[in-house]
């Protein structure tokens, strides 16, 4: 965990990439997106809602936008903190020869809700 870059949604929300392998985001409503290199794998998926509010429906995360190919409505209640390991995520590897770009978006609704979002990968 050497270097910070800040690279953007499509929304234009700051995302923090520490070293090679985590990626951070903060989300208040919308969708987001967070970008990986290819070949990488997905150990772990980290969620923290922080404003007292949960996510109607819960959490869609995939490889398209509203896309479930990743995990589907995983429920994320107020003031909570989890984790999706591996065993609970429908896929975990990306593309072997193109970035692959992961979208973060409410089943139903954010709920005025304020999510932190980490993507922990290896490749």
């Amino acid at each position: 965990m050497s270097e910070t870059q800040q690279l953007f949604t499509g929304e234009g929300l700051p995302i923090s990439q520490i070293g090679n392998s985590v990626i951070s985001a903060v989300m208040t409503a919308g969708g987001m997106a967070v970008i990986l290199p290819p070949r990488a794998k997905i150990a772990a998926i980290f969620l923290t809602e922080s404003a007292n509010h949960a996510i109607t429906g819960g959490l869609n995360i995939g490889t398209a936008s509203n896309g479930t190919q990743i995990a589907s409505a995983v429920a994320v209640g107020a003031l909570s903190y989890q984790a999706l390991w591996p065993a609970s995520l429908t896929i975990t590897l990306t593309s072997a020869t193109t970035n692959t770009t992961i979208w973060v978006s409410a089943a139903s609704s954010w709920n005025s809700a304020n999510l932190q979002v980490q993507v922990v990968y290896f490749y």
